[in-house]
């Protein structure tokens, strides 16, 4: 039997007792109605998963008794997106579909042609909170993560095997998925010449598809695309 899912971020579930508060004691309890006796499932997005019992529901905070806790590894490739600036409810959609689809990290950089200049911390808390959902929602285990990086040039600065989204038609279709791998698409505009030209220097230009996508929707091609070559190695 499905058993409800909360996110609590805790290290370790070797505690006997565990409490949900704020958005979490809210859904649990006033959108899912969970009652006490009841059992829910409990992660803390580092690979920890726990059976839990509802043992007290009160107005601010939920506690309950942990039953048993299991932990996963990580998946052996890291696929991490660089996304540009986009209009907050763009960008929204985007890193629920991609958390779904298996993205690892998000790094949200100012593209020159971005038509969203930055984001708010509130918009930062608000993308966070999609994430917890959609972790919750596809059933994983580790929680992604997402920052703010000043430029594309900081961007590349990890140690990432990178790819980038090129929309000229002669570019490859093929990855060589090696961890950790980080694709970076570009925004409404497109990249700028410089942009290009730098990445070029950087990384790996691939054709996602022989239309032009949007801005959201190379993200999604991208994922879903290394999403199916990730799976055909297990």
């Amino acid at each position: 039997m499905h058993k409800e899912r909360f996110y609590l971020n805790i290290k370790s579930f070797n505690v006997p007792t565990v409490e949900l508060q704020e958005q979490e004691h809210r859904h649990l309890a006033h959108v899912m109605r969970v009652r006490i006796g009841e059992k829910v499932d409990i992660i803390n997005g580092l690979g920890s998963i726990a059976s839990a019992e509802v043992i007290r529901i009160e107005k601010d905070k939920t506690t309950l008794k942990i039953l048993s806790a299991e932990h996963s590894p990580k998946p052996e490739i890291c696929v991490r997106l660089g996304l540009p600036f986009m209009r907050p409810s763009k960008l929204e959609w985007v890193i629920e579909k991609a958390v779904e689809l298996g993205a690892d990290a998000f790094f949200l950089y100012p593209a020159k042609y971005s038509k969203q200049e930055d984001l708010s911390e509130h918009q930062m808390q608000r993308l966070h909170q999609i994430i917890i959902s959609s972790v919750k929602q596809s059933e994983r285990l580790y929680l992604p993560s997402l920052e703010k990086v000043k430029s594309l040039e900081d961007l590349c600065l990890q140690e990432n095997r990178i790819f980038f989204g090129d929309a000229r038609p002669q570019q490859k279709r093929s990855f060589v998925l090696q961890s950790p791998l980080l694709f970076i698409t570009g925004p409404e505009g497109g990249f700028s010449e410089d942009e290009l030209a730098f990445l070029l220097n950087k990384g790996s230009g691939i054709h996602l598809n022989p239309n032009i996508l949007r801005a959201e929707t190379a993200p999604i091609a991208a994922i879903s695309i290394l999403s199916w070559e990730m799976g055909k190695l297990k």
